[in-house]
């Protein structure tokens, strides 16, 4: 979208969705299984936002992402974190560090 408001918003609704739509139902989370890809390259994509409210709520989405979907999650936004820890502004590297460090708590909570 061409507005910011738009695209933090969009993070917002991803982020509510993990959270209140899948969080523990597997069945809400295999519906939203065609849609993971691209859900995730939009959080993605809005994490090199240039608009640092869009970045903070693609963060915070991309959390609440991992913790619902962490297998299909795994590679691309490891990644993707890893890459950003070097590129981007602070407060995104440490919603990344915060990612990272909580990432074994979402993997083995959904084993």
């Amino acid at each position: 979208a061409d507005n910011h408001a738009v695209r933090e918003a969009a993070c917002h609704c991803i982020s509510e969705l993990c959270t209140k739509v899948c969080a523990d139902d597997e069945s809400s989370r295999l519906t939203f299984k065609p849609f993971i890809k691209d859900l995730l390259n939009a959080l993605l994509d809005c994490f090199k936002d240039e608009s640092w409210p869009v970045r903070d709520a693609a963060c915070v989405a991309c959390g609440f992402f991992v913790a619902t979907f962490p297998e299909e999650s795994e590679v691309s936004l490891l990644s993707f974190v890893i890459s950003g820890l070097r590129i981007y502004l602070t407060t995104s590297s440490l919603c990344a560090i915060t990612l990272l460090l909580l990432w074994p708590l979402f993997t083995t909570r959904h084993q």
